[in-house]
């Protein structure tokens, strides 16, 4: 016998869920402000720590997880299209 009905999920899923999208879409816009910035501004990563007063390997950190959900994107929507293809 289920725990629970099913198709109903717990508080704390939602919440873990939640948190974790807010995160995602942080890091992505985030990330991909501070590379625009570096690409087309002239000041480069120094200009940026001093205008944020963040570390600059938090910065790094921020750009390296907005290309790499930038893949994942990429790779579970052609996942998924291969999958829906094969149907």
């Amino acid at each position: 016998m289920a725990l629970r009905k099913p198709g109903s999920t717990s508080r704390i899923d939602l919440l873990t869920t939640g948190v974790w999208t807010v995160l995602m879409i942080t890091v992505l816009i985030a990330g991909h402000v501070i590379l625009a910035y570096l690409i087309i501004g002239d000041g480069g990563m120094k200009k940026v720590v001093d205008f944020t007063g963040l570390p600059a390997w938090l910065l790094w950190l921020t750009i390296m997880g907005a290309i790499g959900l930038d893949g994942w994107v990429i790779y579970t929507t052609r996942k998924e299209r291969r999958k829906s293809l094969e149907r």
